[in-house]
Order: structure tokens, then sequence, then C-alpha cells
């Protein structure tokens, strides 16, 4: 991944448009492996970002490009030929500094800039304890509904997408992650987490109504739920049981 880092640089430096390059990530962290993909932002002047945006030439020219997805205005997620995943943007000094986003290792940094400084990681919105145990409890009783109604596919994605989302969070997860930005990222990394075995909530379409009997019950271990709710979501439980 060095090597690939450092003909990225090689690269972009020829260009007197880009003012920097950035990596994130498990590779920022040295802590990549060969399932690693490269996280990457260019700092461009801003008069040239939209060209470099429009069109992806310029990277091609430095790292062959196979295929590329793009997710935003300035983002792109790109397969190289060399068969490495990028997910990278193009963005100005403002625009970095502005936007959300942990904190990166700076390649290169053309003279009068000092983005070390500003390199901070600015981490995304926090939505209350109340939010996430109003989630569980929506998505999952709404989930069981469609699974009872027979949207099986439906309920599988709701109930590990949204509810597990917020099961992570009040499992106290928040206080022990390690990507702020995708909270199911590295928790089994966590040594000191015993809240539940990953093998626990990583069940099949047919064990969903139990998956969500797991989490209610961890959930109000630890947490004071609506019980009028909480009988709803259970009584639900037990009809998916039933089929």
């Amino acid at each position: 991944m060095d090597q690939l880092v450092d003909t990225l640089k090689g690269g972009l430096l020829k260009n007197e448009d880009f003012l920097a390059f950035l990596v994130f990530g498990l590779v920022s962290k040295r802590k990549n492996d060969g399932y690693s993909d490269l996280d990457f932002l260019v700092i461009a002047k801003p008069e040239s970002i939209k060209s470099y945006t429009e069109d992806l030439g310029w990277l091609d020219k430095i790292l062959p490009i196979e295929t590329f997805s793009r997710e935003g205005i300035d983002n792109y997620k790109v397969l190289f030929k060399n068969g490495l995943i990028g997910d990278f943007g193009v963005a100005s000094v403002h625009h970095y500094q502005e936007y959300p986003h942990e904190k990166g290792m700076v390649i290169f940094q053309r003279e009068g800039l000092d983005l070390e400084r500003s390199n901070y990681q600015i981490l995304p919105e926090t939505w209350p304890l109340d939010h996430w145990l109003n989630q569980f409890l929506f998505s999952s009783y709404i989930a069981l509904g469609r699974y009872l109604r027979g949207e099986k596919i439906c309920a599988f994605r709701m109930i590990n997408g949204d509810a597990m989302t917020a099961f992570l969070h009040l499992m106290k997860y928040s206080h022990l992650k390690y990507d702020d930005f995708q909270i199911d990222r590295h928790y089994e990394e966590i040594n000191d987490n015993q809240s539940f075995l990953p093998s626990e909530i990583l069940l099949g379409l047919d064990q969903l109504p139990n998956l969500v009997s797991f989490m209610m019950n961890k959930i109000i271990s630890l947490h004071n739920a609506n019980p009028h709710f909480l009988s709803m979501i259970d009584e639900r439980i037990k009809k998916c049981n039933k089929i």
C-alpha cells in the first residue's frame, strides 16, 4: 500500500492544481492489510475542482482505473486495474475544514498550507439516547409487522439495518467505538466489550424474531423503555414464531 500511496503522491505533485493529498482509515492508522481499500482526499484549487470531479482522466493516468461509481458531487468509489478499491474525493481547503471527517494523514501539502493544524477529527452529529431507543422500538415493531405480512426481505433489511444500528448505540458501544462514522466497524477488536458476541446477532432470515428478542432483552437491562411498546413488540415476536 505504501508504494501505491507513493505512486499517487508522485502523480499528483506533477499538477500544480493539486494542493494537498491526504489518506484516511486504516491506511492512515498503519493498520491496513490485504483486504483494505484506500480512502484518500485530494485538495485542489477551487476553480479546478469541477473539472477533476467530472472527468477522472487525471487519476487514470496515475493509477489505471477499471471502473468507478460516483457517490456524490465530488466523491467516487473506484476499482483500479491492480485490484485496489479506492474511496476518494476532491475538495477545496475550506470544504475539507468544514465537512465532517476523521483525522487523516497528510502525505503532501504545498507551501503555505498547514493542514496538520486543521487536520483534527470532526465528529458526525451525536443523537441523544432517546433517539436510538425510539429508533429501535419503531424499527423493530414495523419490521416484525412486515415479517408477519410476508415481506421478509424488507423485514430483514430493517432489523439488520435501522434496528441493529440503534441497538449498537444503546449497548453503549459508542463509548468504545473504533470508527466514529460507522458504528459496526471493528467491534470484534474491542477486547473489553462483553455486551454480546457477534455470533449472537449474526442470524439468518428465519431467526429475525429471535434476533429482535435478543436485542430487546439486552436493551431493557440497561435502559427504561415504554412498557406498552415493548409488550406490543413481544406480541409480534410470538406471532412470528408461530409461522
